[in-house]
């Protein structure tokens, strides 16, 4: 090869210089876009749902849409707090690209959907903003992951959690949605609007709420509503305990001092003339106060960086189960003769009964044991069950298979006040049962619940322990 054919392969012309220089860029930009293509993780009744991801960041900002709604509400939001924040976008069950398999579309499920999210992307330090049906959704979802959570942002919701609606509002309030959904849900969207509101935007609105399907819809709206019938939009909040902000327009009224009698923290910033899409409509106004309520949730968010105390592993009973949160002879300690728990039992199929439980005394071994169930009068139903289990016994009713339990800290409110706890979340196929154990109150959860495929089937609540 002479020098003239050697010069000419190793002089590269300009369309090789700019090829090249097209593949060096694209090893950089690859990684990047990748990042914010959206994602998938199964929900525990195994609907699958999809977010995204942008940015990064030490706090994760979680934004969960409303009612018939998804996550492009929040496009405006994106390029600004991916900056300084992680930023994880969900589209809930029946929603946006995710599964519409279920068969009711509660706020529990939503919660999982929204717990399931967080999971999937290993975020520690998370706020959770959420817009009108969001607001509730976001408090289950709070209640899910205590010691995670530093608190909630509600976007145009959670105005008044206390109220209570009755069975023939509720019933005024659906009529329209169900007698002709498309025509029901443009009049019910076309009252949220102000008058600045742009026209295309309104329009845009209009056509993309009133083509969701209408079977999610009208679940999704009944078991909302339904939560300010039942009083579980305020008494979620005696699980959540962290802080909540509000960014509401002035198109109804907050109940500040309602709200604070419920809540850890409560406050509201109220923006005068906009409409209940005002991250949309108001983008950079909507934008400057979700910064300051970010701010709000960091100045009065509980410490979460303390080191986790969990139960000691000596509490294993066997290998392949978790540590039970106590042991057999802290157990015997706190429970000694003429103690008493009460348990309030609710259920979604009949009426709620209390369980009482008196220990009569025993031996180092064998506790003596009365279970007495009563209807909400007092009247008995049935005999008392008089039992005498082993100490080591009632410590095994606390110890779970390893691979299906997570345990977690977490103040909750209680007959007791506010109550440091150790949240167990034992997971089988479709059921999710978390059993709340007081730190103070070695014994009985002061807390069980029973969720079956998104649906919660059973409330075991203390009220009295003496």
């Amino acid at each position: 090869m002479n020098r003239k054919n050697m010069k000419r392969k190793t002089a590269p012309s300009p369309n090789s210089l700019l090829f090249a220089l097209l593949i060096s860029s694209l090893v950089f930009i690859c990684p990047i876009a990748q990042q914010h293509w959206p994602k998938i993780v199964v929900s525990c009744d195994g609907t699958p749902v999809s977010y995204q991801v942008y940015g990064d960041g030490e706090i994760t900002l979680v934004f969960v849409h409303g009612w018939s709604c998804d996550s492009r509400y929040f496009r405006e939001q994106v390029e600004p707090f991916s900056k300084k924040y992680r930023l994880i976008l969900v589209d809930l069950a029946g929603h946006g690209h995710s599964g519409s398999g279920r068969a009711e579309y509660t706020m529990e499920s939503f919660g999982e959907d929204v717990r399931a999210v967080v999971d999937a992307a290993g975020a520690k330090r998370v706020i959770l903003v959420g817009h009108s049906m969001g607001g509730q959704v976001i408090a289950e979802a709070a209640a899910l992951m205590p010691g995670r959570v530093l608190g909630l942002i509600g976007i145009d919701t959670l105005e008044d959690v206390g109220y209570r609606m009755e069975e023939k509002e509720f019933a005024e309030w659906m009529a329209p949605l169900e007698m002709d959904f498309v025509k029901g849900t443009g009049k019910f969207v076309a009252e949220m609007f102000s008058p600045d509101t742009d026209p295309p935007l309104k329009d845009w609105i209009l056509r993309d709420m009133t083509s969701a399907q209408p079977a999610v819809a009208l679940s999704a709206m009944t078991t909302m509503v339904r939560q300010y019938i039942s009083g579980d939009a305020a008494s979620v909040f005696d699980k959540v305990r962290v802080p909540v902000v509000s960014v509401n327009s002035d198109k109804w009224p907050v109940n500040l001092e309602g709200n604070r009698k419920r809540m850890f923290f409560y406050d509201a910033i109220v923006m005068k003339g906009a409409d209940h899409f005002l991250m949309m409509a108001r983008p950079s106004e909507f934008n400057a106060n979700l910064e300051k309520a970010v701010g709000m949730i960091l100045d009065n968010a509980p410490h979460l960086d303390s080191p986790t105390c969990l139960p000691p592993e000596a509490n294993s009973m066997k290998p392949g189960f978790a540590p039970t949160p106590f042991s057999a002879d802290q157990i015997r300690k706190a429970l000694p003769k003429g103690s008493l728990v009460k348990l309030w039992n609710e259920t979604p199929d009949g009426p709620p009964t209390v369980i009482t439980f008196r220990f009569l005394g025993g031996t180092k071994q064998n506790a003596r044991l009365e279970t007495t169930i009563t209807d909400v009068k007092g009247d008995t139903l049935g005999p008392p069950d008089k039992s005498a289990p082993s100490w080591r016994e009632l410590q095994s009713h606390a110890s779970y298979p390893e691979n299906s339990t997570r345990i977690e800290q977490g103040k909750i409110r209680t007959f007791r006040g506010d109550l440091d706890c150790w949240l167990y979340e034992v997971r089988e196929g479709g059921k999710v049962t978390r059993y709340w154990f007081a730190k103070e109150l070695p014994g009985p959860p002061v807390l069980l619940e029973e969720i079956m495929n998104g649906k919660l089937e059973r409330r075991l609540r203390m009220v009295g322990r003496e």
